[in-house]
């Protein structure tokens, strides 16, 4: 797993589909989605961790574009 779209086919796996419109949005809607997943013993924590990391790099990267 190394981008957003892995992220985004990890959550598709359990039926979870997110787009709100705006990106910054979409990534925060999947942190709080993908802590549920992790939370409900779905996911390990390693696949957990990667995710995550992965969502705050790109949240980072939107906040730096303004987004």
């Amino acid at each position: 797993m190394d981008s957003l779209y892995d992220v985004q086919q990890l959550l598709k796996r359990f039926g979870i589909f997110v787009y709100v419109g705006k990106r910054i949005y979409d990534i925060e809607l999947m942190s709080i989605e993908l802590k549920k997943l992790f939370e409900a013993r779905l996911i390990d924590q390693e696949t957990y961790l990667k995710a995550r990391n992965i969502l705050i790099r790109e949240h980072r990267i939107e906040e730096s574009w303004g987004g």
